[in-house]
């Protein structure tokens, strides 16, 4: 039988740390947006990799990578069946 608690004993209650009223109190810690867009620009540059300066001209480079006739449904479809095939 549980022991009973006594009734002077106020509950315990959780620890209130930095970013508590936070939706995600998880996301309070760690760099922030601009700290991390930093460290983004710096691992790209170490690669040797830059931003895309001409948008339209790297589409046309890419075009290939999704078939003009495939919907996204289709692609959807084929994902799950493939997935379910793994499972058995």
């Amino acid at each position: 039988m549980p022991a009973k608690r006594n009734s002077t004993t106020p509950p315990a209650r959780r620890p209130r740390h930095k970013g508590a009223n936070l939706p995600y109190p998880s996301l309070a810690e760690g760099p922030s947006r601009a700290e991390r867009r930093k460290q983004v620009e710096t691992r790209m540059r170490r690669r040797g990799l830059e931003p895309i300066k001409d948008f339209d001209r790297y589409l046309e480079e890419v075009s290939d990578f999704w078939p003009k006739d495939e919907t996204c449904d289709e692609f959807l479809n084929w994902l799950r069946k493939l997935r379910r095939e793994g499972q058995s």
